[in-house]
């Protein structure tokens, strides 16, 4: 059984931290806080990526890959300005995890052309063993999850603390990493700055996790 704990560490924390858990903490001083070295969700996926030969692709690498994908694909008459147009679309369409190959049916003439700038620019930066850094945990998540189907990967149970917010990158990335036992600390509150949260709770409890006591 994997584990929402609200607002307090689970019981069998207090002795178990650095023999029952892998700690993920979301900043050093939450990591202080429980007294264990400090390791984030973004370090782990990282060294996921590393792990399958994949790197993240410095700033300087994605910006010359996308201006260069853009060239290829649109050849526009105002490159710089149409690479800064596209930028946004293309990280949120990476940081969401949504299916290329379904977006390129869409009828409207922006979204294709987004999109196959977007299926250009990640082969280009595979073909460097690169990643944008916006879809880091989609393929972290995509590489874990096949690491349990072929040799059972290195799924530990984890304590996930400090995190006051959770996109769904982040969920579905701790969803696959998460052997049974783990556990996830969330703050908590009745107040709209909790909606957020609320959501990820809600995520998390339809994969199967549940708000312990």
């Amino acid at each position: 059984m994997r584990s929402i704990y609200l607002n307090v560490l689970p019981s069998s924390a207090d002795a178990n931290l650095r023999t029952q858990y892998q700690t993920i903490a979301a900043t050093p001083q939450a990591a202080r806080t429980l007294g264990v070295p400090y390791l984030n969700l973004e370090a782990l996926a990282e060294a996921i990526c590393h792990r399958h030969g994949l790197t993240i692709a410095p700033v300087l690498l994605t910006h010359r890959t996308l201006k260069t994908a853009v060239k290829m694909t649109l050849n526009p008459a105002d490159l710089p300005g149409t690479v800064r147009a596209f930028t946004p679309a293309i990280r949120t369409i990476l940081r969401s995890g949504l299916d290329v190959d379904a977006l390129a049916s869409v009828s409207f003439p922006r979204v294709r052309q987004v999109t196959e700038v977007t299926r250009m620019y990640q082969q280009m930066l595979r073909d460097c063993r690169a990643i944008d850094p916006a879809e880091l945990f989609w393929q972290a998540t995509r590489l874990q999850v096949g690491e349990g189907k072929t040799t059972g990967g290195d799924r530990k149970p984890l304590l996930i603390y400090g995190y006051c917010t959770l996109r769904p990158d982040n969920l579905a990335f701790i969803d696959a990493i998460a052997e049974d036992e783990s556990a996830i600390v969330l703050p908590w509150g009745e107040g709209d700055g909790f909606q957020e949260l609320r959501e990820a709770i809600d995520r998390l409890q339809q994969c199967g996790w549940v708000v312990g006591n």
